[in-house]
């Protein structure tokens, strides 16, 4: 079994709030993004770890896109916290999001 860490990009529609005709339409803003976790046969890469995160987890409409950005091994995650502070290193690790492959 291999572990992989997905991360994601979440970008917000500005442009979808307003309804004035010289409003634009498309005013798209980083706004984030998760981080997950998913567990894949030993025969499994990092952009099938992407893939299956895309397609289980996240979401499009016009307001918001998430999308996958970044697949690691676990263990190259956990080794570049390191370098974070003890309470960023923290809040990262407790806000991990399990992705269950059916």
């Amino acid at each position: 079994m291999k572990t992989y860490i997905v991360t994601t990009q979440i970008v917000e529609n500005y442009g979808a709030h307003d309804d004035t005709a010289a409003a634009p339409k498309h005013y798209w803003k980083p706004k984030g993004g998760l981080t997950y976790r998913v567990r894949m046969h030993d025969h499994s890469r990092e952009w099938d770890a992407m893939g299956a995160v895309g397609e289980l987890e996240c979401s499009s409409s016009h307001y918001q896109i998430e999308y996958p950005v970044s697949a690691v091994s676990e263990e190259e995650w956990l080794e570049s916290l390191e370098e974070l502070a003890v309470d960023h290193r923290m809040f990262e690790l407790a806000h991990v999001r399990e992705v269950q492959i059916p």
